[in-house]
């Protein structure tokens, strides 16, 4: 499971690079807006989405998903308004990657009672589950942890226990702001789907469509006796528009950094 922790990264940083290579030789001065008095230098935005769509032009359909070149433009802009140059390789802006929360996911294992990694049982009566995995000591040979963790179930798992089949759960890891570390197992656990309402009972819905007005827009509407394949629009278009949310995160994140660092 650890190498199919490293097997994601690897994939998930091969998509960036190819990402990278076909976005290289557009990369210019236009995605760059310059220094205006008190403001800044900062990403042109509206030119770096008009030379995205360009690029697409000449490529297979769906062979690079806008969003993926986006964000590796994006990661283009900021090494130049660091460095001031633009890389010619991927390598010059993306550090090695490192694992900095663990994350473990059983699936591929053989189950909670033959599993090669970790067993994992449940007690409904006493609202308890019990966990032993393996894990290496510290000069790296592997065993099993002898005495089972015993965890208190909240009262939704339980309720989903009950309902469903637990699955394969996974293993994470928590980092807070203070530094401390806590370790998290996510109890999955496979439940019947809720059937849907009959159509012809249900008087409004809420329509919408992702991507249109910049995010989102939504509607409500209304059954039509009259004509069922056209229902009745009972509110105006609702539009959310979350424009320069990167620079928001941005600055949000240079405004806590300072006092987490205090604290």
């Amino acid at each position: 499971m650890i190498r199919e922790t490293a097997g994601r990264i690897l994939r998930a940083q091969a998509s960036r690079k190819q990402a990278f290579e076909l976005v290289q030789p557009n990369l210019s001065d236009g995605f760059i807006r310059p220094k205006e008095g008190s403001r800044p230098a900062g990403k042109n935005r509206k030119q770096i989405s008009e030379g995205i769509r360009a690029l697409q032009q000449g490529l297979e359909k769906d062979e690079t998903a806008y969003v993926s070149l986006y964000n590796v433009v994006e990661q283009a802009c900021n090494h130049f308004l660091k460095h001031g140059v633009f890389p010619t390789c991927y390598e010059e802006m993306q550090a090695v990657p490192l694992l900095k929360a663990g994350l473990l996911t059983y699936a591929g294992d053989d189950g909670a009672e033959k599993g090669q990694s970790y067993r994992l049982t449940f007690d409904l009566k006493a609202q308890t589950a019990s966990l032993r995995f393996r894990y290496p000591d510290e000069a790296g040979h592997w065993q099993w942890k002898q005495d089972p963790i015993l965890l208190q179930l909240p009262a939704c798992v339980l309720e989903r226990l009950e309902a469903g089949e637990p699955l394969a759960p996974s293993l994470r890891e928590i980092i807070k702001p203070d530094g401390s570390r806590l370790a998290v197992v996510d109890v999955i656990v496979q439940v019947e789907q809720v059937p849907l309402p009959d159509w012809s009972g249900v008087e409004r819905v809420l329509g919408f469509d992702w991507g249109v007005n910049t995010r989102l827009s939504a509607t409500v509407l209304q059954h039509n006796p009259a004509d069922p394949l056209h229902p009745i629009q009972l509110s105006h278009p609702l539009f959310l528009n979350t424009g320069g949310l990167d620079g928001h995160q941005a600055r949000t994140r240079r405004k806590t950094r300072p006092a987490q660092s205090r604290a």
